[in-house]
């Protein structure tokens, strides 16, 4: 499980999270130990999650800069109005896939975009 969905739960004081289930591990244990289970990987990400998400993947400063619009079919989507911060996420492109995987949960995001605008 991502850490933007471990951190988002902890603001849900009625939530507990009992187990938690990566792209490519066995689920049966996960659902048998809970009372419910919530799928995310048919369900887009909340704007919330995304942009807690997108700060802790790339810090304060370009997380000010440029924007997690989407992650949709394992694509992420950024958006910046800067060339030179355009620039630099493309270079940061292995980095940021393995900060957002981290986030979101292992398999989520299979290819970054960074588009102007």
């Amino acid at each position: 499980m991502g850490q933007a969905v471990k951190a988002a739960a902890e603001l849900a004081p009625a939530t507990t999270v009992t187990a938690t289930h990566d792209v490519g591990q066995d689920i049966a244990a996960a659902l048998a130990a809970a009372d419910c289970a919530i799928d995310f990987s048919f369900h887009g990400f909340t704007p919330e999650l995304l942009a807690a998400a997108w700060q802790r993947a790339v810090g304060s400063f370009l997380s000010t800069q440029a924007q997690l619009v989407s992650v949709s079919g394992g694509k992420a989507v950024i958006r910046t109005g800067h060339p030179a911060v355009r620039f630099e996420l493309g270079r940061m492109k292995p980095q940021i896939l393995r900060a957002l995987n981290a986030e979101l949960g292992e398999g989520s995001v299979a290819s970054v975009r960074v588009a102007h605008g």
